[in-house]
């Protein structure tokens, strides 16, 4: 692919070669960076690049290679792989055939891979040759799956399939020699604001995953806020989050949108992400705390060159305090922003790092263009300005449009005022938000509301404790009562009693929201995506 095609601008009305200029919309910031910084890097791998010249070119034959498989508007394309330079390959020429990108949990069982790729009815599934023999898993044969592209160092043996010749893989070709075989002529469909851009399942903690949609609105309007975290064209960011998630997938497409460089990682072990900092001065990068932790407690950091990072975005959760200290002790210039969303909204509060001074228990203020509301979640009544612990209600321009085929679950999830219902339950007080806990795991003793992540914020702080969940079980005299699964900093085994935690606890938390029991366990459980399991916690308590 040494050629340069002829670039197109997107269309802004009608089919055919678009002939407008290009717009800074999802595909016309592409366009626009493409056209001025041709030969600039937009994408930094491990072991390779892509300029936006190339970026662009690759995802036309994406798009004319999905269009001459069949695949139509609205029509799914799944994509089961690691973070890589493919996926913004595969995400960018979906858009441009007017389909919709399915990103898979890579993580997940082969039961679980088979239920989303039955449920999206993708019509193209792109894999990544190290998950291959999870699809197979799945899908031996890559059942009902007309086509597969297989994406990787090892992925083609030159012959136009597969490597692995003893494989019967019906439907399936190496995607670089697939990607070759392809016009390059731009041909861009009409897309409308309200047509469907990105299906995205949610983790599942509490059930079966829910395929959350977004409509290229949605999406657009996500692109805007690169402002608030900080991102220009000057920013090159490190993607270390698996880009299956809606947040991680939005804000590299925002550095991209802005103009500037994603340098891919595809994992997140301290070690790679010091490398990737040091060689490609990188500037910015969004994490979970989880992740921040490991790489500020790494022996490694103290020897390497982090002087080029600015800012640092963290979401999943509030930071706890020992973790806030121990970040700006080990990176004291990095500036720290949280965001909070979901999958259904993207982001939307934001906690900027002049906020952590004073908030940094809260998770910020709303976004612009986000306005939330607290109900009651007995009563249903507005409890917004009450002061009042209540379900976290949201309206914004990156609200989903719905879950795929779930009309029911879309219907319970959204309220007929057009607010999502986030499941979480919080407080505002001077327009900041604190997240108390979620809903589905308050826990009710003796007639008073205890929820788990007060408890949890509590005992985190002891010494001792690397990590701990909450949650209740049956109790004959209080109807539930509070039992804290605790997992200790390695070396201190034995190091604390359960009666030492409990009186820790009694110290600063009313009475009845303390454990009346402590279990000690080597790990806690969790689903693929690391989220803590608190009904395998219930279930084991109770047997």
């Amino acid at each position: 692919m040494s050629s340069r095609p002829p670039l197109v601008p997107p269309a802004t009305q009608g089919g055919g070669t678009a002939s407008a200029a290009p717009t800074r919309t999802f595909l016309g910031s592409l366009e626009l960076t493409a056209l001025e910084r041709p030969d600039e890097r937009a994408l930094v791998g491990t072991d390779a690049s892509r300029t936006w010249h190339e970026l662009r070119e690759r995802s036309v034959r994406v798009a004319n290679g999905l269009r001459a498989a069949g695949v139509g508007p609205g029509d799914r394309v799944a994509f089961l792989g690691r973070n890589s330079l493919e996926y913004f390959d595969v995400l960018y020429g979906v858009a441009r055939a007017g389909a919709v990108l399915t990103a898979l949990n890579w993580r997940l069982s082969p039961r679980e891979v088979d239920t989303l790729v039955e449920h999206s009815d993708a019509k193209v599934v792109v894999v990544d040759q190290g998950l291959l023999d999870l699809l197979l898993a799945a899908r031996p044969g890559l059942r009902g799956i007309p086509t597969t592209l297989v994406y990787g160092p090892s992925a083609s043996t030159g012959q136009g399939r597969p490597a692995d010749p003893d494989r019967d893989l019906p439907g399936a070709a190496p995607f670089d020699v697939w990607l070759d075989e392809q016009s390059s002529e731009d041909v861009l469909p009409v897309v409308r604001p309200d047509d469907l851009a990105t299906h995205t399942y949610t983790s599942g903690t509490t059930g079966r995953p829910k395929g959350v949609v977004h409509s290229f609105a949605s999406l657009h309007a996500s692109l805007e806020r690169a402002s608030l975290l900080e991102i220009s064209a000057d920013t090159v960011f490190l993607v270390a989050t698996p880009l299956f998630h809606a947040n991680a997938a939005s804000g590299a497409l925002t550095v991209l949108h802005a103009g500037g460089t994603c340098v891919v990682a595809p994992e997140a072990h301290p070690a790679v992400l010091l490398d990737l900092i040091e060689r490609h001065r990188v500037t910015h990068s969004a994490l979970v705390p989880t992740v921040i932790d490991n790489l500020v407690r790494s022996p490694e950091l103290a020897a390497r060159d982090t002087s080029s990072l600015r800012t640092l975005v963290y979401a999943g959760s509030p930071m706890p305090p020992g973790l806030l200290d121990r970040t700006r002790e080990a990176l004291p210039a990095v500036r720290l922003i949280q965001v909070y969303g979901a999958t259904e909204t993207i982001g939307m509060t934001v906690l900027t790092h002049e906020d952590h001074e004073h908030h940094a228990h809260t998770a910020g203020r709303p976004m612009p263009g986000v306005t939330l509301r607290l109900v009651d979640p007995v009563t249903g009544v507005d409890i917004t300005d009450a002061g009042l612990p209540g379900e976290v209600q949201v309206q914004s321009p990156t609200a989903m449009a719905g879950y795929w085929q779930r009309p029911d679950a879309t219907a319970s999830t959204i309220t007929q005022d057009g607010y999502i219902r986030t499941g979480d339950i919080g407080v505002l007080d001077g327009g900041y938000l604190t997240l108390v806990d979620r809903l589905d795991d308050m826990i009710i003793t003796g007639g008073e509301n205890v929820y788990p992540a007060e408890v949890e914020n509590v005992l985190i702080d002891h010494p001792d404790v690397a990590e701990v969940a909450v949650v209740g079980v049956p109790s004959e005299k209080w109807g539930e009562s509070v039992l804290a699964t605790v997992v200790l900093v390695p070396g201190r085994t034995g190091a604390v009693t359960a009666a030492e935690l409990i009186a820790f606890a009694r110290a600063r938390l009313a009475a009845y929201k303390c454990p009346t029991s402590v279990r000690f366990a080597d790990e806690l459980p969790r689903n693929a995506t690391g989220k803590v399991l608190r009904s395998a916690l219930r279930a084991s308590a109770r047997s």
